[in-house]
This record gives C-alpha cells, structure tokens and sequence, in this order.
C-alpha cells in the first residue's frame, strides 16, 4: 500500500504540504481500499463517513473522476475546518480507482473558526456544492447528479437482486414551446409536469430529475422492463388527456420515452445514458416520417377527393333532362357533405 501512494505521489508529481490524507476509494461502492501483497481488499468504512453527517454526497467528485476519467475538486466544511479535496482516476489491476486527496486549508489561517460565522459557513459551502448539481430554473437536480447517483444505485440493484429500471422521457417540441411562451411559462410548465410525474409513484420507490432541457430521467426501484413500459404508457396518456393553463394560455405536450432496464450485469453509465438517448432520437424520426408519409397519402387522397367532388358538380350541370334537376342538386350536395365529414374525421 505505501509503495502504490508514494507511486501516486510521484506520478502526481505532489508536494508534502498539498495534502494531509490521501486515500484510495472503489468510487462505485464508496469502499476505502487497501492494497497488500498485490491483493485489493476493502477497509471498514466507507469514504463519507466522516464527512457529510455519514451520508453519501450528493456532490459527489469521486464518480465524476471515475467516469470523465479527469480530475475534480470540491471543498467540504468538517468540524469547523474548511477541507479542500481533490478527486484524481487511477489504474490499478486494470481497474479504475479514484485517489482523495484531502487537505484542511484552513489550519495556518483559520479565518473560518476565527470569526463567529455561525452555520453561515456550512450554508454557503454546501450551497456552492448544490449549485454545481442543481438546474437553475427548476432547482432539481440536474445531469452531473444523475450520472453520479445513477451508477451507485444499478450497482446496489444487483448486489442487493432487485430490479431497478430507468424511463427517459422526451418533451416533443420543448423548443418551440419556449419560443412561442417564454421562460416564465416553460418554468411553470416544467415544475407541474414534474409534480404530475411524482404524483403516480409511491414515495422512496423512484427518484425523478432533469437530464437536460427537454429530457428527465425517472429511476424507477423494483420495477422490471415490462412494467416500465407501461408506466411510459402511462405517462404518455396523461399528457395526451391533460393540458397545461396558465392565464389564457392553454398548452398541450407530447412525450417520447426510452428505457432500460438493470437485469443482472452493470454497464457503463454513458452507455446507458448514451442507448436512452438514440432511442429518443429514433423514436422521433420514425414518428417524424410516418407522419410525413402519412402527409402524403392525404395529400394524395385529397386530390382523389377533389376528382370526385368536381364530377358531382358536373353532373349537376349537366344532368339529364329526364332528371330532376333539383333532386340531382340536392343529391350531390349531400354526397359532398358526406365526402367532407369524412375527409374532417380523416385529417
């Protein structure tokens, strides 16, 4: 174990006064490890237990190391010392570990337990913290906190055998709602649709946040494919049942969905997210041009329509003497009427 930190050090090229703890962390299950004689073995405890009031951070810097593979730093407020901590990747056994590296910077100059800040402090620090997780419109939490909780729970799914599924849904359109509305409308609008989401499931058996502007993730506990499927469909038809008012505005949404589902094997974060996302994609381009097509036939169908109608009108113009004229008139003008109520259910 000394000789694999003084290697890190070396390589990490570190002074003696950058650091007081250094440690090496299993980032997926939280798991201080301990390197003897080649083998890797898990210490007791784990990496956020002195920190946080023992829970795991929602900030965590040791899963964004680990998957964008680059080095990430946080600062912590620990028993009134304001600790600096630096998340750095490593190899080891061609395994990917992450290296902690803490530092109390605030033990020569203490200003922080100087002053009487009360707990201003640990609000601000771990308002900076939230920020970095957050969504500014919505304050959910955003696409860092996804990829960072997402991993830890499909790797607790299967360690603990229980089903875990993810739905990705798209709002159709987001942009052009935005364009049309505005941000204080799309605001309101988030917030309810994430309230009407929230609403169909138990309390503690999913969490649900914003991936991006127009995506949110629902992780849905104990809850196999088939399932999840049906609670897309679910969804799905709640928004196509419901609209959205505010003032005189009504506006009505469109979702697409995509999910997965954790069987018995963990995959790569960016994968799943990456799977989640094309099959968005290709859900709104086989839509896209099924309605194009569907365009077309009408279009096509219209035309034929058209042909039909101009014959009804030149036979009325040209009827036959023995015919009454006004009972082919009135004939044609109820034929037509037919041909245009069905052309209204069509369209």
């Amino acid at each position: 174990m000394n000789k694999l930190y003084e290697n890190v050090k070396e390589k990490l090229s570190l002074i003696e006064n950058m650091y007081d703890i250094i440690r090496i962390i299993d980032p997926i299950n939280k798991n201080i490890i301990d390197i003897k004689n080649g083998e890797i073995k898990d210490l007791k405890g784990k990496c956020y237990e002195n920190f946080n009031n023992g829970t795991i951070c929602s900030n965590c810097i040791l899963i964004r190391a680990n998957i964008e593979n680059d080095i990430f730093i946080k600062i912590e407020h620990v028993y009134n010392k304001v600790m600096l901590i630096i998340a750095m990747p490593v190899m080891i056994k061609k395994e990917k570990y992450v290296v902690e590296i803490i530092k109390d910077i605030s033990a020569k100059n203490n200003k922080i337990s100087s002053i009487n800040y009360g707990k201003n402090v640990n609000i601000m620090i771990d308002n900076m913290n939230a920020k970095m997780i957050k969504d500014d419109l919505m304050g959910v939490y955003n696409r860092i906190y996804i990829e960072e909780r997402l991993p830890v729970d499909l790797n607790n799914s299967v360690l603990n055998k229980y089903l875990l599924s993810v739905i990705m849904i798209d709002i159709d359109d987001f942009k052009n709602v935005n364009e049309e509305h505005g941000e204080d409308i799309v605001k309101k609008i988030l917030k309810d649709f994430y309230k009407l989401i929230g609403d169909l499931f138990a309390q503690n058996s999913y969490w649900i946040e914003r991936y991006s502007n127009d995506k949110f993730i629902i992780v849905l506990n104990n809850v196999d494919k088939e399932k999840a499927y049906k609670i897309s469909e679910q969804i799905r038809n709640l928004l196509e049942d419901i609209s959205f008012k505010y003032s005189e505005k009504i506006i009505k949404l469109k979702s697409n969905f995509s999910i997965y589902s954790a069987e018995d094997e963990i995959s790569d974060i960016k994968n799943i997210l990456e799977a989640l996302e094309k099959n968005i994609f290709e859900e709104k381009q086989k839509r896209i041009e099924e309605e194009i097509y569907k365009e077309e036939k009408l279009s096509r169908l219209n035309y034929r329509i058209q042909e039909l109608r101009n014959v009804l009108n030149e036979m009325c113009i040209s009827s036959d003497e023995t015919v009454d004229y006004q009972q082919t008139l009135k004939i044609s003008q109820d034929l037509d009427k037919l041909i245009v109520e069905y052309m209204k259910n069509v369209i």
